[in-house]
């Protein structure tokens, strides 16, 4: 198990986390999710043991590691920038963490060994003669993965692995590593911005804002069931109704009477839904809508009623 407890940490008179407290079971799939400034990378490098915390403590299966270097700690790291060796071919820069330890340093054999074994694992078999110029960006990011698999490391961690790749790759990507998670039985924590990123790939979701913790869930807890304002707003779509209420786009129906009266502005197909982009009567708040692309759509000038089928009230 991995644990924090309690940790702050300052930069000159910034606090940048505040009171952080987390577990991390044995297996699990973590995200930390946020918008820049959050905290989140800064946490994830105390966990590696990148930076320091001003107070608090980080263990590691009971023990208190905040004191160990990053090579004492047996973590894996894979960037957004993937940070490979040039000179070196994929197999050697598979293999760079064991060739580098002073002790108990593997064989070459078996350290070459256990390159093919780890790009065999990450589906790149017959490519550990070529040299990282010659991949492709998702490539790149698999070498960067099987290099820190190669460690063994008691827990793996990311920041923003996928960033730099376009949206088709990170989708098979963020897919492969689901399932290269589960076969492995890795406990991993990764850094994102990306909302769907992170409901798609963790099995909780850390969201974060401003150095604390707002909440801590599984997706489908922190979607359907946010528990602040800032989560609200931050993760999926949100409408502000008057009394204080958040309404997902999926959760407003078009009535006959009651209900609240809206302008339809503008009228789109978004995947299997219409999107229905209109300005709320009195407020002036904008307001999406999904309705099934099934039925009839309003147009553009027309005057709907809507209402709630679910709501989430912080008041004000």
């Amino acid at each position: 198990m991995i644990r924090v407890n309690n940790l702050t940490k300052r930069f000159d008179d910034v606090s940048v986390l505040r009171d952080i407290s987390l577990s991390v079971e044995p297996g699990e799939f973590i995200a930390l999710l946020g918008p820049s400034g959050s905290g989140k990378t800064t946490l994830l490098r105390i966990i590696a043991g990148l930076e320091f915390q001003d107070e608090g403590e980080v263990l590691v299966d009971g023990r208190d590691v905040s004191g160990l270097s990053v090579r004492d700690r047996q973590v894996g790291f894979v960037f957004q920038h993937y940070a490979l060796f040039r000179h070196m071919t994929v197999a050697q820069n598979v293999g760079f963490g064991l060739s580098v330890r002073k002790r108990n340093r593997p064989p070459k054999r078996e350290i070459e060994a256990r390159a093919q074994e780890l790009l065999r694992l990450v589906q790149l078999d017959g490519l550990g003669k070529r040299y990282p110029s010659q991949l492709s960006g998702g490539q790149r990011q698999r070498v960067a993965l099987a290099r820190a698999l190669a460690i063994e490391p008691k827990l793996l961690l990311l920041d923003e692995p996928f960033g730099a790749l376009d949206a088709k790759v990170r989708k098979d990507l963020r897919r492969w590593l689901r399932d290269l998670h589960r076969q492995m039985g890795l406990t991993s924590i990764f850094v994102t911005h990306d909302q769907e990123e992170a409901l798609e790939l963790a099995d909780r979701v850390v969201v974060m804002d401003h150095g604390v913790i707002e909440q801590i869930g599984t997706p489908e807890e922190i979607y359907m069931e946010p528990a602040t304002p800032f989560v609200s707003h931050f993760v999926g779509e949100t409408n502000h109704l008057p009394d204080g209420l958040h309404v997902r786009p999926h959760d407003l129906r078009i009535v006959e009477e009651g209900g609240e009266a809206v302008l339809v502005d503008n009228v789109f197909r978004k995947g299997g839904v219409w999107r229905v982009e209109g300005v709320l009567s009195g407020t002036g708040e904008i307001v999406e809508i999904d309705l099934d692309a099934g039925s009839p759509a309003p147009q553009p000038g027309a005057t709907i009623r809507v209402q709630p089928l679910r709501s989430k009230s912080f008041g004000g």
